[in-house]
C-alpha cells in the first residue's frame, strides 16, 4: 500500500513539473508572424476584454496565462489608457510587459488646409472617437468667450446673428469657430478630452495670428485677429 501511495504522489509530482514547464514554454513562446498590430485600451477597458481582443486578432494563443500572472502580480488593474504596439510574434509575457508598461502610442492627428471647421472635426472626431458636434461646440465656446479680444463690435454682433441663423429650422450659420482650428499635424494621447483637444487646435491657430499680427506690424494695425483670419481666408 505505502508504494502504490508514493508511486501515485511521484506521478502527480512529474505531472506538476511537466505542466509547469509547458505552462513555462508558453509563457515565454510567441508565434511566427510577422508585423505589429496596435491596442486599443479605452477608458474603463480591463487586461480581460484587451486580452481577448488580441486572442481574436490572433496575436494571444495563450490569453489565461496574462490573466493568471497579472492576478498573481496584482497588475490587471494598472492599464494605462493609450495605443500600444504589439509585435504578432510577442510572448504572452512580453505583451503583458507592454501593456503595464505605458509606453503608449500617440495618436496622430492631420489636418489639411482649405476645410470648413465642421470638416476638421469630422477628421478629429473619427481619429479619437469623439462628437464632431462636441468638439465644434468645445471650439465655439472658446472663441465665443474670447470675443472681445478677437473681434471689433461690428465682426462680433455680425458672428453671432450668423451663429444664430445656423440654429433656427432651414437656417444655414457658421460656427464661432470657423477659421481657427489650425491645419496642423497633432500628436493626441488616447482618450484626450475634448476640451483640451479643441483647446490645443485653436490655441495653435491663435498663437499663429498674434505671430502675423506682430510680423506685419503697423501695417496690420487696423485689423483685429479675425479680420486678419477674414483677410487670410479671403486671400487663399
Amino acid at each position: 500500500m505505502k508504494r502504490i501511495v508514493l508511486s501515485i504522489a511521484a506521478a502527480m509530482v512529474v505531472a506538476v513539473v511537466v505542466l509547469a514547464g509547458l505552462g513555462w514554454r508558453a509563457w515565454n513562446t510567441g508565434t511566427d508572424a510577422d508585423g505589429t498590430v496596435t491596442v486599443r485600451v479605452v477608458p474603463g477597458a480591463s487586461l480581460h476584454s484587451v486580452s481577448a481582443d488580441l486572442q481574436r486578432q490572433g496575436v494571444l494563443n495563450h490569453r489565461r496565462l496574462i490573466l493568471l500572472a497579472a492576478r498573481i502580480r496584482d497588475d490587471g488593474h494598472r492599464l494605462e489608457v493609450g495605443r500600444y504596439e504589439v509585435p504578432r510574434s510577442a510572448s504572452p509575457r512580453e505583451i503583458l510587459h507592454i501593456l503595464l508598461s505605458g509606453g503608449t502610442m500617440p495618436v496622430v492627428v492631420t489636418l489639411p488646409e482649405g476645410l470648413e471647421a465642421a470638416a476638421l472635426a469630422s477628421i478629429v472626431a473619427d481619429s479619437l472617437d469623439l462628437s464632431v458636434a462636441a468638439i465644434l461646440a468645445a471650439a465655439d465656446s472658446l472663441i465665443a468667450g474670447n470675443a472681445d479680444a478677437l473681434m471689433t463690435p461690428d465682426e462680433r454682433a455680425r458672428i453671432a446673428a450668423i451663429a444664430g441663423a445656423g440654429a433656427r429650422p432651414g437656417g444655414r450659420g457658421i460656427h464661432w469657430c470657423e477659421g481657427y482650428l489650425a491645419p496642423d499635424t497633432y500628436h493626441f494621447a488616447e482618450g484626450t478630452h475634448v476640451e483640451a483637444v479643441a483647446e490645443a487646435l485653436v490655441e495653435l491657430q491663435l498663437a499663429r495670428v498674434d505671430s502675423a499680427l506682430a510680423v506685419a506690424g503697423p501695417a496690420a494695425a487696423s485689423l483685429s485677429p479675425h479680420g486678419l483670419l477674414t483677410l487670410a481666408a479671403v486671400v487663399e
